[in-house]
């Protein structure tokens, strides 16, 4: 399993995903070794249902590496997923402000150690902060 450092597109924190997106040529290799050894255990000979449980094997394993790949991407810090933002940039920000509301106000954001404090924040020019306060009050 390999797994790279990048950087999220939304808070600016580095984080670690993994690569894989897809089964190898050895994971097929363990999927024929697992299903012969099934073969023989059940059936104690070379069976013709051996093909179906590699087959089996082999798309159980896809869709777990997919499904590790997919939950890897999202961001543990800000909730942003970069999948979904190519798909629909506007549910991608509802998503992300559910997601910090939700966290904000969960007992373990404030015993975490994931350094919440330090996300990127939008710096606004300070006439708008002046416009802002002004229009407050």
């Amino acid at each position: 399993m390999k797994k790279e450092k990048c950087y999220c597109s939304f808070c600016k924190n580095e984080r670690v995903y993994i690569k894989k997106k897809h089964i190898h040529f050895f994971d097929v290799l363990f999927c024929a070794f697992a299903a012969t050894l099934l073969s023989f255990i059940f059936w104690q000979k070379l069976d013709p249902r051996l093909m179906l449980l590699f087959v089996l094997f082999c798309i159980f394993g896809e869709a777990m590496v997919r499904i590790r790949w997919r939950l890897a991407m999202i961001c543990t810090y800000c909730g942003f997923d970069p999948i979904l933002y190519l798909r629909d940039p506007d549910k991608m920000s509802r998503r992300v402000s559910e997601y910090m509301e939700k966290r904000s106000k969960a007992p373990s954001y404030v015993l975490s150690n994931k350094l919440y404090d330090k996300i990127a924040r939008k710096k606004v020019p300070k006439n708008q902060q002046q416009e802002q306060k002004s229009a407050e009050t």
